[in-house]
C-alpha cells in the first residue's frame, strides 16, 4: 500500500538512507504497474515514485570542466602525454562521444582533415556487430588543433604501429 511505501521511507530516512529506498521503491514500481493493468491490485501503490532519487552522476563530466578541457591555452603542445591524454578526453571521448575500447583501436589510417577532425570508425571496433562503418566530424576547432599536434609529435616517435594511440 502506499502507506507501506511512506513507512519504508521513514525507516530508511532514520538511517540515513532515503536514497536508496527511493530507488528500490522505483524499481519496483514497474512491478506493480504490471499487477494493477492485470487487473490483480486496484491501484499501483508505487505510482508517485517515477525515478530514481537525485544523485551525482560520476560520469558525467559537468560545463566548466568542458570548458577548461577545451582551453588549449592551459596546455603545453609540446609535451606528448599531455596533448594525447587532452586528445583522449577532449576530441576522442567528448567531441566525438566515442567509448574508451573504440578510442584505444582507432588507427591513424582512421583520421582524416577537412575544416574538421573527420574519423572513419570502422564496423570491427564497434560496439554490436554487423554494424557498418561510420563516419564521423568534430564539432570543435580545438579538435583539430589537438589531433594536428598530436599526430606531429607522434610521428616523431617513429612508433611500428598504425595504432593512433602510442606511449613514449
Amino acid at each position: 500500500t502506499p502507506e507501506d511505501a511512506e513507512r519504508m521511507l521513514d525507516q530508511y530516512s532514520k538511517d540515513e538512507k532515503r536514497g536508496s529506498a527511493i530507488d528500490q521503491l522505483a524499481a519496483a514500481r514497474q512491478f506493480f504497474a504490471y499487477l494493477h493493468v492485470k487487473n490483480l491490485i486496484p491501484s499501483n501503490p508505487l505510482d508517485r515514485f517515477t525515478g530514481k532519487s537525485a544523485k551525482v552522476d560520476g560520469d558525467f563530466v559537468v560545463q566548466d570542466q568542458i570548458e577548461k578541457l577545451q582551453d588549449l591555452s592551459t596546455l603545453n603542445l609540446k609535451f606528448f602525454d599531455e596533448v594525447r591524454n587532452r586528445l583522449i578526453a577532449f576530441t576522442l571521448c567528448y567531441d566525438f562521444a566515442l567509448r574508451i575500447g573504440e578510442v584505444a583501436q582507432l588507427k591513424v589510417s582512421d583520421v582524416a582533415f577537412s575544416e574538421f577532425v573527420d574519423l572513419t570508425i570502422r564496423s570491427e571496433i564497434q560496439k554490436g556487430s554487423n554494424k557498418p562503418k561510420a563516419y564521423m566530424h568534430s564539432y570543435f576547432p580545438e579538435s583539430k588543433t589537438l589531433m594536428k599536434e598530436y599526430l606531429k609529435l607522434r610521428m616523431a616517435l617513429n612508433p611500428l604501429s598504425d595504432a593512433l594511440l602510442v606511449t613514449q
